[in-house]
């Protein structure tokens, strides 16, 4: 639309069609939602709770020892070649990703050298 002089450039209005609204009204909807989440843990404190009798609990311990972090597992004591051999993996990860992006690094250098 043409501004004609007036004071007001109606092009630049806000749009309150109908799909415009509705798009508005589930927003709002998802915004409240995740603010009902965020105030109110406690309606989902038990869904993580294990029951006493879970046997899972007591082959995960024999696994990995007695806790892993701040879950306290049934079982024995800890393990700690587990522990070790989880240890070399990750560094063994880590470097091979380190060698990947140190690679592809020095490729695009040399690529946008070339040019």
């Amino acid at each position: 639309m043409k501004n004609n002089g007036t004071i007001f450039d109606t092009s630049k209005m806000i749009d309150l069609s109908k799909s415009s609204v509705d798009r508005w009204q589930k927003l709002l909807k998802g915004l409240l939602f995740l603010a009902f989440l965020n105030f109110c843990p406690e309606v989902f404190a038990t869904v993580f709770a294990v029951a006493p009798t879970d046997q899972s609990q007591q082959y995960l311990g024999m696994i990995f020892g007695g806790s892993v972090g701040a879950v306290a597992l049934g079982g024995g004591v800890n393990n700690p070649m587990l522990s070790m051999m989880f240890q070399e993996f990750n560094y063994i990860i880590l470097t091979v990703g380190a060698v990947v992006l140190s690679y592809l690094g020095v490729i695009s250098v040399i690529n946008t050298a070339r040019e």
